[in-house]
């Protein structure tokens, strides 16, 4: 794929029918995906995780992985994922933590 590698945290709610967040009102994550610019990064997240049963609420701080390398605003698991999203064009995401119902979470 020639299209570059964006980090970008996104927040979700569950849709109807969707448990896997139990009783949490929704779930913030930091997510991996290769996209020629931002519209079609956040395409292409909401895509993925509306078939994963989420609405995407919001798409915040996407900012290309190439410069978080350099500044060193990454995690441990990201190199490596961010090489297997440059190759297959899948996402990759971490640790979806969770708010409950009514809770505005900036974090």
């Amino acid at each position: 794929m020639s299209d570059t590698v964006w980090k970008t945290r996104v927040d979700v709610i569950p849709r109807p029918g969707n448990a896997d967040l139990g009783d949490a009102g929704g779930a913030y994550t930091n997510v991996l995906v290769a996209a020629a610019d931002v519209p079609e990064l956040e395409e292409h997240i909401r895509a993925h995780f509306l078939d994963m049963g989420y609405d995407v609420m919001e798409v915040a701080e996407p900012l290309q992985f190439e410069n978080c390398l350099a500044t060193g605003e990454y995690a441990p698991w990201m190199p490596e994922a961010a090489a297997r999203v440059a190759e297959t064009g899948e996402l990759a995401w971490d640790t979806m933590y969770t708010y409950p119902i009514g809770d505005d979470s900036d974090e």
